[in-house]
């Protein structure tokens, strides 16, 4: 049993590292746009423009991205892709034009497109139920500890050298990740029955392999995809146009707004491990894993309306705390998405799964940094967007209420039961 829990935690720390440096390096270009947008003489559409460019390449690259990671070795896979993107990161900070910019974006996104499938296949196939919680919880709380770590820094350095600099430097430092990497994927395979907890027992019926068209087939399917994209609206929002919003709104210094914003993705963390941890709790305690997870996902989507009174708060002070508050819940959502999804689509279908669920989830995100960019140049302040978010989070808290509703597995309905190859719901 001890074996097994240090596995679990490992695992989970080793991935979760590795989406904290994937979203330092995608971040990277939302911490320096003040700077960049200054030394280039971009607008704010040019810039919301710069970052969904990201966005939409990597949402399209997610579909075959899945399916790389159920056909290939991981192992080499994910570290292959790693390199792609370290590199990527490093050359940007020779980049000289609004074209080069937005090309080293895109090679960046081919490189990061990889990461959530390939660690999707591993939670589903190497994890449990009830293990699922805490482990997508810490992977989760590296997306949101790479952006705190990345704006810290990020606007130290900036004030200091440059950003040209911090590309080179978080770009080649990030390949030390590759040794951990390398330490902890050798072990992955089927948990030994003796390694399972006996006292441990959740239901879990796991789901027949599935073609893409029946996934595509499948009503709960589409909406874990679009509850994803609503959600992806607001992360993308903040982690593009958050330290803009520091800068710009609430009038931070860059050394303020590196600390300030830091401190944001921070509370958002640990919000994710803490979350993770007690659905895991309560579902060893009896409580439905489908109650647990898609309730405390909603609540998390519906507690980040809180955006709308950070926008319109009185003083910059106000703002912050509303702002903290909305992000620090929002943790409760991203802590359970990917176990909802993980736990419907079941070990031989989650990287396809999560692949077109990414893919549509970031069209939502890729969204979000232009529409936020036109209301900022149409009405010269971010209570416009924010009201916006509140509304697209709203309707995604919806969709995990009413039409998710539980985690079953998709089964295929027999052809010859409606004379067709039909999924249930």
């Amino acid at each position: 049993m001890a074996s097994r829990k240090k596995f679990v935690w490992v695992a989970s720390l080793v991935l979760a590292l590795g989406f904290a440096i994937n979203y330092v390096d995608r971040g990277n270009i939302s911490v320096a746009a003040p700077v960049i947008g200054k030394d280039f003489g971009y607008n704010p559409v040019q810039l919301g423009e710069l970052f969904s460019a990201f966005f939409v390449a990597y949402a399209f690259m997610q579909i075959p991205a899945g399916f790389l990671a159920e056909r290939l070795n991981l192992k080499w896979l994910y570290a292959v892709a790693f390199i792609v993107w370290s590199a990527a990161t490093g050359a940007t900070a020779l980049a000289g034009s609004f074209l080069v910019l937005l090309l080293l974006r895109v090679f960046l996104s081919v490189g990061e497109s990889i990461s959530l499938p390939a660690s999707s296949k591993i939670l589903a196939s190497e994890f449990r139920e009830e293990e699922r919680g805490i482990a997508n919880g810490l992977l989760d709380s590296g997306t949101k500890f790479g952006p705190a770590i990345g704006t810290l820094l990020g606007g130290i350095i900036l004030a200091k050298y440059g950003w040209r600099f911090l590309f080179l430097l978080t770009g080649g430092v990030a390949l030390l990740w590759l040794v951990p990497w390398f330490a902890v994927s050798s072990s992955f395979g089927p948990p030994k029955p003796e390694k399972l907890d006996p006292k441990v027992v959740v239901d879990e019926v796991d789901a027949p392999e599935l073609t893409l068209k029946q996934i595509l087939l499948s009503r709960r399917a589409w909406a874990t995809f679009a509850g994803n994209a609503c959600g992806g609206y607001i992360w993308y929002l903040m982690l593009s146009w958050l330290p803009s919003y520091l800068v710009m709104s609430l009038h931070f210094n860059l050394t303020k707004m590196g600390v300030y914003g830091s401190l944001i993705f921070v509370a958002t963390g640990l919000t994710d491990i803490a979350a993770g941890w007690a659905s895991d709790r309560m579902i060893r305690s009896g409580w439905s894993a489908s109650k647990v997870r898609i309730r405390m996902a909603a609540a998390g989507l519906i507690m980040s309306t809180l955006f709308v009174p950070a926008g319109f708060a009185s003083t910059p002070g106000r703002a912050y705390f509303y702002l903290i508050i909305a992000c620090a819940l929002f943790g409760l959502y991203s802590a359970n998405i990917w176990a909802i999804t993980q736990s419907i689509a079941g070990p031989r279908n989650a990287g396809r799964w999560s692949g077109v669920q990414n893919f549509i989830g970031n069209l939502g995100g890729a969204a979000s940094p232009v529409v936020t960019g036109w209301v900022i140049q149409l009405t010269g302040s971010f209570r416009g967007t924010f009201v916006i978010t509140a509304v697209v989070v709203v309707v995604g808290a919806a969709i995990y209420l009413f039409l998710i509703r539980t985690l079953d597995p998709v089964i295929p309905v027999p052809q010859e039961a409606y004379g067709r190859k039909q999924v249930s719901i």
